[in-house]
C-alpha cells in the first residue's frame, strides 16, 4: 500500500476485528524499500528502481493495489516505461514521481530517517525496511544506522572472532 492508504486500511482492519469477539486488530507492518545515499540523485535513482521493479516484475498485485488507492495513472506510466535496467538504479517517468514518497523511504540519512518517521505517523506499527540488492555490506550497515531511532542506542561491536564460531 502507499503510505497515504495506511490509515484507511488500518480503519478497515479495526472494524473487521471489532466484529470478531476476542480477535486482536492485526498489526500494520509494511515492507518499505529504502534508498539512502548522501547523493540525492543516487537515492532518487535507487528509489525509482524499487518502484519500477515492483510494478513491472512482481506481477499485477502492486499495480492493482495502486490503482485501487488512486495511483492508477502513475502506475500505468511506470509499467509503460518497462522494467528497470539491471544495476539498481532507474528514473521514473514524468508524472510518476509521487510514487517515490508513497512507496519508499529515500534521501540522505536525515531525509530517510524523516521518511521512515512518516510511515510511523501514518499508522505503520512496525515498518520492515527492505534493503537494496547487490550493495556492499558497509553501505547496508550505514543505511540501517541512518534509520535507527535517535533514542535507540547504537549496537555494540561483535567480538572479532564471532565469525569463526
Amino acid at each position: 500500500l502507499p503510505i497515504s492508504g495506511l490509515a484507511g486500511s488500518a480503519q478497515l482492519l479495526a472494524e473487521g476485528a471489532a466484529r470478531l469477539p476476542g480477535k486482536a486488530i492485526p498489526r500494520i507492518c509494511p515492507a518499505v524499500p529504502v534508498a539512502v545515499s548522501a547523493d540525492p540523485d543516487q537515492a532518487a535513482a535507487q528509489a525509482s528502481w524499487w518502484v519500477a521493479f515492483y510494478l513491472t516484475r512482481m506481477g499485477p498485485l502492486y499495480r492493482d493495489a495502486l490503482r485501487r488507492t488512486g495511483f492508477g495513472t502513475e502506475a500505468d506510466l511506470v509499467v509503460a516505461a518497462g522494467p528497470p535496467p539491471r544495476g539498481g538504479t532507474a528514473r521514473l517517468a514524468a508524472g510518476a514521481e509521487v510514487l517515490l514518497d508513497e512507496l519508499t523511504v529515500h534521501g540522505d540519512a536525515a531525509q530517510a530517517r524523516a521518511g521512515l518517521d512518516r510511515w510511523y505517523r501514518a499508522g505503520a506499527e512496525m515498518p520492515a525496511v527492505v534493503l537494496p540488492p547487490n550493495q556492499p555490506v558497509e553501505d547496508l550497515l550505514q543505511t540501517l544506522e541512518s534509520l535507527r531511532p535517535a533514542d535507540l542506542p547504537a549496537p555494540t561491536a561483535a567480538p572479532a572472532d564471532a565469525g569463526a564460531r
